[in-house]
């Protein structure tokens, strides 16, 4: 998700960090930090940037905005480091509940796609304005910690009181679906391009609330929230 390795720098639009910055025409792309050599050969290669291989040394380019892709067992600490100039950070998940209190400081944008999708927006924005309750979510899909945030986070943005989450027994292997219900009302999606990265909005979100136009749609304690949800469903609660 940082550089696009493994395919994902390939996608009809833009799905990786890097492609973000570089499709921004007032943002540089001053360099990729990556301790693994093969990485991040890769990535300046298909970037054209500068390449780090400690985040000591990235940092010293003093950048205004930086995207945090790495394993969730290491992020706490990236946060612990960085100077008070970051001016935000745009994140991927899942967290694993670490003490985050350092990430508060800064703001912080989590990159769940479906907050920042028109389909999705346009769900949340009927079940405000028909006042319909209680929100129920049925997923049926892949119990992982990675696919569980998605879901969660999506519940919980659209106000569900009720969530529940099946494995995938499907005929598609490896495919997410979903059901929001409201009263009579109720929608099906498939995952995948429904969510279309939208990784664009979602930049331009942290911007404005950077510069105090806009409310911050994926703040990092909602992110924290759905992971313990998420927490409890992979514990079978």
């Amino acid at each position: 998700m940082g550089t696009g390795w493994g395919g994902f720098d390939n996608y009809p639009y833009t799905y990786c960090h890097a492609s973000l910055y570089q499709e921004t025409h007032d943002i540089e792309l001053v360099g990729i930090v990556d301790p693994d050599p093969s990485r991040l050969i890769w990535g300046t290669t298909r970037w054209e940037t500068r390449g780090y291989d400690s985040l000591e040394a990235g940092l010293e380019s003093k950048p205004d905005f930086v995207s945090i892709c790495t394993p969730a067992d290491v992020r706490e600490e990236i946060f612990r480091v960085l100077p008070p100039s970051v001016r935000g950070v745009l994140c991927e998940k899942p967290y694993g509940l670490p003490h985050l209190e350092a990430a508060w400081q800064f703001p912080v944008q989590v990159h769940y796609p479906r907050r920042f999708c028109p389909f999705h927006r346009a769900v949340k924005d009927g079940l405000y304005y028909m006042m319909v309750e209680p929100v129920s979510v049925y997923v049926w899909g892949r119990r992982d910690m990675t696919t569980l945030v998605h879901f969660t986070n999506l519940a919980q943005w659209l106000g569900a009181h009720h969530l529940v989450y099946s494995d995938n027994t499907g005929e598609i292997p490896g495919t997410n679906s979903y059901r929001i219900e409201a009263g009579k009302w109720a929608v099906d999606f498939r995952n995948g391009g429904v969510a279309g990265g939208f990784m664009e909005l979602a930049l331009r979100n942290l911007r404005d609330y950077i510069d105090g136009y806009d409310q911050l749609d994926s703040p990092i304690t909602d992110a924290v929230a759905s992971e313990r949800w998420a927490t409890e469903i992979m514990a079978g609660r």
